[in-house]
């Protein structure tokens, strides 16, 4: 799949490999789930899908339907992108702090 944040709609838009959309999760708001502003995406090995929520200052984890599972972190000021390293571990940048990388051990 490919997985793109779209920051006017503040939403997730998933698509398949040719190219259609297969679903979209998200939408404005501050509650579990809702985004103002997405950024950066990715996935980890299990296939569960990561989003820099710029505009709520955190991170989210959802599974790979799109159903939310938990905050990752809401102490970084503007998380902009988010990135896997190939030993598991989570990257993200901060685009308020001086654009500073933080690294989670463990999500």
């Amino acid at each position: 799949n490919i997985f793109m944040t779209d920051h006017s709609t503040h939403s997730v838009l998933v698509y398949n490999a040719d190219g259609q959309l297969q679903f979209r999760f998200g939408g404005l708001g501050i509650g579990r789930g809702q985004f103002r502003g997405p950024r950066g995406i990715c996935t980890d090995a299990s296939g569960n899908i990561i989003v820099a929520d710029c505009g709520n200052n955190r991170v989210e984890l959802f599974d790979q339907s799109g159903t939310f599972l938990r905050h990752v972190t809401t102490t970084i000021d503007a998380p902009w992108a988010v990135a896997i390293t190939t030993e598991g571990r989570l990257v993200v940048t901060d685009y308020w702090q001086s654009n500073t990388v933080k690294i989670f051990h463990n999500y």
